[in-house]
């Protein structure tokens, strides 16, 4: 019987995951009213549909309930069913107001943000160049740990002869004490560049944090620690110990706008005149509330100060669309 239910409820599914319509423009009422989109035509015809579905799985919930023989099987079904339909008129409420419906597999996560960004230049005629900057980013936060990633590619061509082509990829983990300035931090870095005397370089460095500022807008944190990079297929092929110094900035302005400065410089343990730094700034502007549209200005700068052939410092700098997701 409850079986019958749920299954009800799931052949539902498709009518409830219809693509997305604005909601009915309140200019409708004057006396020359723009014309309607198609989509928006079916807006009342969608929540209407979507509410009889609902309405029709609580029917089916409230005349088959559970008696005291039922088992538990039964028992989890029926909360099952309950919360998809709770879920579901919510759901609904949502749409009604923001003109909005976000079906159940593409609801907003309460812990994970993130975005994709795509930047693209090029010119044909008497100089024939393309550039193609693109990322991607994601960040977890939950109680006192932030798990983040981020993915960075750049390809650039002049006169069909390529002239950059690297990827770099950052996992970030964090841990903050409670009601403690002091945090515990992992950190894996990996480098991939065709115009370095290696082909890969990954490193692994772990350590401490402190807040030196941390409110709603504004956090300034300092880290130290070590760990190890490795350069593989090079002329350095070995794991080298290193010292880890860092400091992350971020600032919002104007609720539209947000500044981060992240820099760390690497040295060898043994010999602090062999060094590394990765410097990544950047500055979004939010375009676009609805779609969360922004704006990204970005530099990268990394120097080597033993680059065995190659140039010890790549900066890098890119103007991209972010879509955060």
């Amino acid at each position: 019987m409850w079986s019958a239910a749920a299954q009800y409820v799931r052949a539902n599914d498709e009518l409830r995951r219809l693509p997305p319509v604005s909601a009915l423009r309140s200019g409708l009422d004057s006396d020359d009213p723009p014309p309607i989109p198609l989509a928006e035509r079916f807006q009342p015809s969608l929540e209407n549909a979507e509410r009889a579905a609902a309405a029709a799985a609580t029917s089916v919930i409230e005349q088959n309930k559970p008696d005291e023989s039922d088992s538990d099987e039964d028992d989890d079904v029926a909360k099952m069913i309950v919360q998809e339909v709770t879920d579901d008129m919510e759901l609904i409420e949502q749409q009604s107001t923001s003109g909005w419906y976000y079906p159940r597999i593409m609801k907003p996560s309460e812990v994970w943000e993130g975005g994709v960004e795509l930047g693209i230049n090029g010119a044909q005629g008497n100089n024939n160049t393309l550039s193609l900057t693109a990322g991607a980013n994601a960040k977890r936060t939950e109680g006192p740990t932030e798990l983040s990633w981020d993915l960075k590619y750049l390809k650039a061509q002049n006169e069909s002869v390529e002239t950059q082509h690297n990827a770099l990829m950052g996992l970030d983990y964090s841990y903050d004490f409670v009601e403690s300035c002091y945090s515990w931090f992992v950190k894996f870095f990996g480098e991939y560049d065709e115009f370095k005397a290696f082909d890969l370089r990954l490193s692994l460095n772990s350590g401490a944090g402190f807040d030196f500022i941390k409110t709603d807008t504004t956090q300034l944190t300092g880290r130290f620690g070590a760990g190890w990079s490795r350069e593989y297929n090079g002329p350095d092929d070995r794991y080298v110990p290193e010292a880890t110094f860092g400091a992350h900035f971020e600032c919002e302005l104007l609720e539209r706008q947000k500044i981060v400065f992240d820099a760390r410089y690497l040295p060898e343990w043994s010999e602090f005149a062999n060094f590394r730094m990765i410097n990544d700034a950047h500055w979004k502007i939010l375009l676009h509330e609805e779609s969360d549209l922004h704006l990204k200005i970005g530099i990268v700068d990394r120097y080597d100060s033993t680059p065995n052939g190659a140039e010890a410092n790549d900066l890098t700098y890119s103007l991209l669309l972010l879509w955060k997701i």
